[in-house]
């Protein structure tokens, strides 16, 4: 189980130290400028610039990404469910920025991929302290 937490951890830090900087950038500049992008290559624009978007991903996919690392690091209440909705979260946000944007990036398909690795970590961690349970309670 020990390799699979720490896996987690990595992808979890990975992706909320990303977000973090991104949704700063974002908030920083929400033209786009600071990211080299323009709302114009949005193929449906909901938002006339990156502002709510950039708030979003600092909170939703870098604040709750690295509380979540901790949260598995430190093998604390909850970390194989709150594991399972934050790649839930990413995987939704990823599936809104595919539909958003005009032109699909490589980075796209990562993240996703990701995202998918996560949620299938936390049901795995989930399952082995499940079966660990019951053998401990059978003993």
């Amino acid at each position: 189980m020990n390799a699979i937490r720490y896996i987690t951890f990595a992808l979890l830090v990975l992706i909320g130290l990303n977000a973090l900087v991104g949704g700063y950038l974002f908030i920083a500049d929400p033209s786009g400028g600071l990211m080299g992008m323009d709302i114009k290559q949005l193929d449906r624009p909901v938002f006339d610039d990156f502002l709510i978007p950039g708030i979003l991903l600092f909170v939703l996919n870098g604040v709750l990404s690295n509380v979540t690392a901790l949260f598995v690091m430190f093998r604390w209440k909850g970390f194989t469910a709150l594991t399972i909705v934050q790649g839930i979260i990413l995987s939704g946000w990823m599936i809104v920025q595919i539909f958003l944007f005009e032109q699909i990036y490589l980075i796209q398909y990562i993240v996703a991929t990701i995202a998918l690795g996560i949620v299938v970590c936390g049901l795995w961690m989930h399952q082995i302290l499940l079966n660990q349970k019951r053998l401990s309670q059978r003993l």
